[in-house]
């Protein structure tokens, strides 16, 4: 069967061009001479533009591989990524994760920090949090990265130690062996006054497996 690819046009990446530094952040330029600084100036102009024009290209290529991945069919994608760039799966997933979030805000979010914009469209930042940061841009506001790093970190779902694992794992055996002996109606009474979502689902899973189990040992 043809696969056909969606129709996507290439963003248009703009020439180099001098915009302003962020609000509420400047150097001193009086304590170097004045060429020094004019020039020192004319760098960091042309450094914003670039920053802009590289997260333009990010954008571009994640929405080119994605154009490509329809093209090809299992398995042969991330054989075409090692052949022509040796790049991994993971290299593309990244390229093309920013270009499904942020192709259509390009423009608004191509001044951010390349690493940031890399951070707002991964699958665990929260949705609210990269609206908010888009509406931000929009409005003019100053966009305090490294507050909003911090704020994406306490926001995602902190991992487990081995041992706190596994301590969870026992107990979830030792409440499943409870729920058991109880009537269907007292087991699920008793889930919802756990009130924990984390363990409410883990049992309803361990219930659900011993019930299959149970069924397929009867017939």
């Amino acid at each position: 069967m043809e696969i056909k690819p969606r129709e996507m046009k290439p963003i248009k990446i703009p020439s180099v061009v001098s915009l302003p530094p962020p609000s509420g952040v400047g150097f001193d330029y009086r304590s170097v001479e004045n060429d020094t600084g004019d020039k020192l100036r004319q760098d960091a102009d042309e450094i914003r533009a670039l920053q802009r024009t590289t997260a333009l290209a990010v954008i571009d290529i994640g929405v080119r591989l994605l154009r490509i991945k329809e093209y090809l069919h299992h398995g042969q994608f991330v054989a075409w990524l090692g052949a022509e760039f040796g790049w991994s799966a993971r290299t593309a997933q990244n390229y093309m994760r920013v270009a499904e979030v942020f192709r259509a805000e390009s423009e608004i979010v191509a001044g951010l920090p390349l690493n940031f914009i890399y951070r707002l469209a991964a699958r665990s930042t929260r949705d609210d949090i990269r609206d908010k940061v888009i509406h931000d841009l929009e409005v003019g506001r100053e966009i305090d990265c490294k507050a909003i790093t911090a704020q994406i970190e306490r926001s995602r779902p902190r991992k487990l130690s081995f041992e706190k694992e596994n301590r969870i794992a026992k107990a979830v055996q030792k409440a499943q062996s409870i729920l058991d002996k109880l009537p269907a109606d007292d087991a699920d009474h008793l889930l919802q006054l756990l009130g924990t979502p984390r363990v409410i689902d883990r049992l309803k899973y361990e219930r659900s497996r011993l019930r299959q189990r149970r069924s397929k040992t009867a017939v």
